[in-house]
């Protein structure tokens, strides 16, 4: 699997994420809301899939989100 996952750290305000299929957050709300607009470039470009967040949804008209409530986690894709 090493080949197919990557793992980054840094600011994710300046990171790209363009190349991303599936990304991970666990972050807060306020964080998620400040990263809408670069989620929605990077579906746009067609290569994100889908966002997984843990504990805290993104109520964002723009995705269709995925409630896994027994696991804790929210999946969402764009509309």
């Amino acid at each position: 699997m090493e080949d197919k996952i990557s793992i980054i750290e840094g600011n994710f305000l300046e990171i790209d994420i363009s190349e991303a299929s599936i990304i991970y957050v666990f972050l807060l709300p306020k964080a998620l809301e400040a990263l809408r607009q670069k989620f929605i470039e990077a579906f746009q470009l067609g290569r994100l899939k889908r966002i997984v967040s843990t504990l805290y949804d993104m109520p964002f008209e723009e995705f269709h989100q995925e409630e896994n409530t027994e696991f804790g986690f929210f999946t969402y894709t764009l509309k």
